[in-house]
């Protein structure tokens, strides 16, 4: 799990420093309503692990591992902003 549900900041996992950094809050008002996180060992398009949406009842945290079922794919047309 990267970010759990609940989360008013977006946290990023990373793998040389091996820890999730705070990378920057939400809108006032919003947070995560599912918990999202990464496939490890995965590697996307643009060089990141595969990103995953996890709806289940357990509370969680960062760095939680939860073994789960592939429900549907998502795929998405790019980011409409470049990352810093």
């Amino acid at each position: 799990m990267e970010t759990p549900r609940g989360t008013e900041a977006k946290l990023t996992y990373k793998p040389k420093k091996k820890l999730f950094e705070y990378t920057r809050p939400l809108p006032a008002g919003l947070a995560y309503p599912y918990d999202w996180g990464f496939l490890p060992s995965t590697l996307g398009d643009d060089g990141d692990a595969l990103d995953g949406l996890v709806i289940h009842e357990a509370a969680s945290a960062p760095g939680v591992v939860i073994k789960c079922d592939l429900l549907a794919p998502f795929v998405s047309c790019g980011r409409r902003t470049p990352r810093p």
